[in-house]
């Protein structure tokens, strides 16, 4: 199965990474990947006083199969950070 990498737009992306934060944690019922407020606080700050540059967009990458659904969200950050939230039917993805 064939994965595209999409660039994150904060404006227009956010809901849907958070929406598969959430399905993600309904199906295995584990914080494996972040719980959504992690990625809020990622884009806000805690409690909501974080300034956002916009540039740190380019740090994040999603990942959607065939269907144009998120299986997959990555973080790597300049200071060589990565995260990645996937979808545990796509686990083996990790790997490559």
């Amino acid at each position: 199965m064939t994965l595209t990498k999409l660039s994150f737009h904060r404006q227009t992306d956010f809901d849907k990474v958070r929406e598969f934060l959430i399905e993600t944690y309904k199906l295995t019922g584990t914080f494996q990947n972040w719980i959504p407020s992690m990625f809020e606080n990622a884009w806000r700050g805690p409690c909501g006083e974080g300034e956002y540059q916009d540039e740190e967009d380019d740090y994040i990458k999603i990942w959607e199969n065939q269907e144009k659904h998120i299986v997959a969200v990555t973080i790597c950050k300049s200071s060589g950070e990565c995260r990645i939230f996937i979808h545990p039917d796509y686990r083996d993805y990790e790997r490559t």
